[in-house]
């Protein structure tokens, strides 16, 4: 079976694939093996990367907006314009 990925799904994969390729400089930081001036900008990358994932992962997790019911008298009207090759600018008010 073939797995579809959305493309919400695409880039939240490859803004983890990044974290990942800079965790080995976190973990440096974190030891003490990087100063704080060279780790500045890394770090940054990093939380604006989790920044975009959390409003991908939110996006991911919203419905989907359902298409709108037509009612009964936009599908009659639908009908009458069909069968007599109007359009709604063809329908002109009473005066």
């Amino acid at each position: 079976m073939v797995a579809l990925i959305s493309e919400i799904d695409k880039r939240i994969i490859d803004l983890k694939s990044q974290l990942a390729a800079t965790d080995y400089q976190a973990i440096k930081y974190a030891e003490g093996l990087i100063q704080e001036e060279d780790y500045a900008p890394i770090k940054a990358q990093r939380q604006a990367w989790r920044d975009q994932i959390n409003v991908l992962e939110a996006q991911a997790a919203e419905p989907a907006v359902p298409p709108k019911k037509q009612t009964w008298s936009e599908k009659i009207l639908e009908r009458l314009h069909a069968q007599n090759g109007a359009s709604d600018d063809d329908i002109q008010p009473e005066e």
